[in-house]
């Protein structure tokens, strides 16, 4: 199972090779920004907007809710990333539920930034917050529902498969410390 803490940045050179300005020096300090594969993102927590929402969800062309459900769904998030190439949205995931149960949703990634590790990186940091979330002698039970042909991705950080003729498959995992 793959908990661990957020990717910290990769630079090639002393400034990154897209000219971001982000030195070598702050890659451990800063977390939120990786520059790796000529490209900077920028992973900020709790900053997905309706129009950043719509956007993405958008780009791989899945249907939106309303301006007004997609606002109040947003402000009931427990968590969510938002990724930036500069200041273009390229990805974004969220957590739903109480501590307890936690669902994973609208895991996307923009179809031009698809097959750079940032889907990885959006799941990574999810389950990590999560694993940060869980008491100690506690546990937490993360469900989330795979698109078609998704499911061996979220397979290699420990979810397991559930058979569900509804709507494709269901995955959970429980986090125990």
């Amino acid at each position: 199972m793959l908990l661990v803490p957020p990717k910290e940045g990769l630079y090639f050179s002393s400034v990154c090779a897209k000219g971001c300005g982000v030195s070598e020096k702050v890659k451990k300090a800063d977390k939120s920004k990786i520059c790796e594969r000529n490209m900077c993102m920028e992973f900020k927590e709790n900053a997905i907007t309706t129009e950043i929402y719509h956007e993405l969800r958008s780009s791989v062309e899945w249907m939106n809710f309303n301006v007004e459900q997609t606002a109040q769904g947003l402000s009931h998030s427990l968590y969510s990333l938002a990724v930036f190439d500069a200041e273009k949205p390229i990805g974004m995931g969220r957590i739903v539920g109480d501590g307890i149960y936690n669902i994973i949703c609208d895991v996307v990634v923009n179809p031009d930034y698809q097959e750079k590790g940032i889907g990885t990186e959006i799941i990574r940091r999810l389950l990590y917050y999560l694993k940060e979330q869980t008491p100690e002698n506690g546990r937490s039970s993360i469900q989330l529902i795979a698109e078609s042909g998704k499911e061996t991705f979220y397979e290699k950080f420990g979810f397991e498969t559930v058979p569900n003729e509804a709507s494709g498959s269901g995955m959970r995992m429980i986090i125990r410390k």
